[in-house]
């Protein structure tokens, strides 16, 4: 009977009704509606609900609900969604991946505002490079910062993770999205001192992790600070990028020295550690004459006449 339902179903489209009377089965019931959600059925689903009983024990089996609710999202429908995601209802992270998967910024906007707070899904956005997906994100960051009164916006800590940044790799479509989502974070109820520590903190992340250069200017051009530590006994973002031998490092060292970064600042030891070495005596400086053709001291000669002629012009 229920592949009868479902054949008439294919031949009829969305015009296809359910007579429940003919299935007995509470079981059966349950997968041609699963059945319909899938197939995009709205109608249908509109009109097999309004003759069950909701109460029954085929809506509360969690793992059916949970599949019903999954096949929503994957239909693309948004009517079908909100059928199943009647306001308020909690959002399980799962099911903001899927839409993210889908690539519907549609329901991933709607599914946000039955969402108190998620950070699911976030690093599957970056990931996509689906710049169609921001928008939802920025809306839904906006409104958390604005809503929420805390020493550091939220989504900040889940934004400078290591992990997050090291995603980026520099693709520049998966880096056009990062910046997006620091740019949307709003600081105006968090800590005085805060925005200045959170694109320090940033730069830092990316000097140890991708290197990129498009990263580190909008962070320096969003205020951070060049030579940026959170004490005596922390590396600068310099010194961070010269413990790799990268071509992406020596573009990222010479970039910081053109900004202004200081060669010479000491990283203090902390006890039980050896002493740091000399910053020109990392890997990064020693090697970056095949990333640049030049030396180090070369490079560092260079950046400084370009500095002292900027700076007389």
């Amino acid at each position: 009977m229920r592949d009868d339902h479902l054949n008439r179903a294919h031949s009829t489209g969305n015009k296809f009704t359910v007579d429940l009377t003919q299935l007995a089965d509470e079981e059966e019931n349950r997968l041609l509606l699963l059945d319909l959600v899938k197939m995009g059925c709205v109608n249908s689903v509109i009109t097999m609900l309004s003759q069950m009983d909701q109460s029954k024990p085929e809506f509360a089996n969690s793992s059916w609900e949970v599949a019903v609710r999954e096949a929503a999202v994957r239909s693309g429908l948004l009517a079908m969604v909100k059928l199943w995601f009647p306001k308020p209802f909690p959002v399980m992270p799962d099911t903001i991946i899927s839409a993210v998967h889908m690539k519907n910024p549609e329901i991933l906007e709607y599914l946000f505002k039955n969402t108190p707070s998620t950070h699911a899904g976030l690093f599957e956005t970056i990931s996509s490079g689906d710049h169609t997906l921001i928008y939802p994100w920025v809306n839904y960051i906006r409104l958390r910062c604005h809503s929420e009164s805390s020493p550091y916006p939220p989504f900040s800590m889940s934004l400078r993770k290591r992990k997050i940044i090291q995603l980026t790799a520099n693709d520049a479509s998966r880096e056009k999205i990062l910046i997006e989502l620091w740019m949307a974070m709003s600081w105006s109820n968090s800590r005085p001192n805060g925005k200045k520590i959170f694109w320090g903190d940033l730069l830092s992340r990316v000097a140890e992790t991708t290197c990129s250069v498009t990263l580190a200017r909008y962070l320096l051009d969003s205020g951070a600070e060049v030579d940026y530590r959170r004490n005596s006994s922390y590396a600068t973002p310099l010194r961070r990028a010269a413990k790799r031998d990268t071509a992406e490092a020596a573009a990222l060292m010479k970039f910081l020295l053109s900004r202004g970064a200081n060669p010479d600042i000491e990283q203090q030891s902390t006890r039980g550690r050896n002493p740091p070495i000399s910053l020109r005596d990392e890997k990064g400086p020693l090697g970056i004459s095949k990333w640049l053709g030049i030396t180090w001291d070369e490079l560092l000669k260079e950046v400084r006449g370009n500095n002292r002629t900027r700076e007389g012009g």
